[in-house]
């Protein structure tokens, strides 16, 4: 059994990088964007950083705070995820 811990919301996810402070000293922006994604969606250049810094540090994040769902690779609004199409690549 693993002992990853799941983050499944954007307080999680503040708490592990050690509050807001610290979060927005991680993210190189200021305090009031990171409170901001309390209310908003974590902006997209985020992802794959917070993504490796959870894993660096014994966290999993839920897909679902990023806005997939992993289990059909389309994001929680229903619309077909971009990298499962292949875009960008």
């Amino acid at each position: 059994m693993s002992n990853t811990k799941i983050i499944r919301d954007v307080e999680g996810l503040i708490a592990m990088l050690g509050g807001p402070t610290k979060a927005s000293y991680w993210a190189g922006c200021s305090v009031p964007a990171v409170c901001m994604w309390r209310t908003r969606a974590i902006p997209t250049g985020y992802h794959y950083r917070l993504d490796r810094e959870a894993r660096k540090r014994g966290y999993a994040i839920d897909p679902k705070l990023f806005g997939v769902d992993d289990d059909a690779n389309t994001r929680v609004d229903g619309r077909a995820d971009r990298a499962s199409e292949g875009a960008g690549v």
